[in-house]
């Protein structure tokens, strides 16, 4: 038990920087993509403050246009949060992420492939 306990302090981190964040935006004073001043080229993070920022108004459709990795990394947290708590009150494993841990090079090959498509999208989203 216990495969999510993880998700709660990786939330309130979360939950830090999107205040700061929600803080900063009004007054322009976020910070420029360095990779995109170097190259001209969005990074495969590019739009993630703005897609925090539209999750934070429920603008889901925002959110996935300025960066869908950044939205199903939002999800795939929440969904862990959910999972934790739930075997906190039910005292039982609801989940395991094990299967996908016990193969890492699954795993790497599907983060590596999701960050591609991600920066794929954010080069073709921009130039369309």
């Amino acid at each position: 038990m216990g495969a999510w306990r993880w998700a709660p302090p990786l939330a309130a981190a979360a939950a830090v920087v999107i205040a700061a964040l929600k803080l900063l935006a009004p007054y322009g004073a976020l910070p420029p993509c360095l990779f995109r001043m170097l190259t001209g080229w969005p990074c495969p993070s590019c739009g993630g403050t703005r897609c925090v920022l539209a999750l934070t108004a429920l603008d889901l459709p925002g959110a996935a246009a300025n960066n869908p990795l950044v939205l199903l990394a939002a999800v795939g947290l929440a969904v862990a949060l959910l999972l934790d708590a739930g075997e906190r009150i039910l005292h039982r494993p609801l989940l395991s992420p094990e299967p996908l841990l016990r193969r890492p090079a699954v795993a790497r090959t599907l983060a590596v492939a999701l960050v591609l498509a991600n920066w794929v999208y954010l080069i073709l989203a921009e130039r369309g």
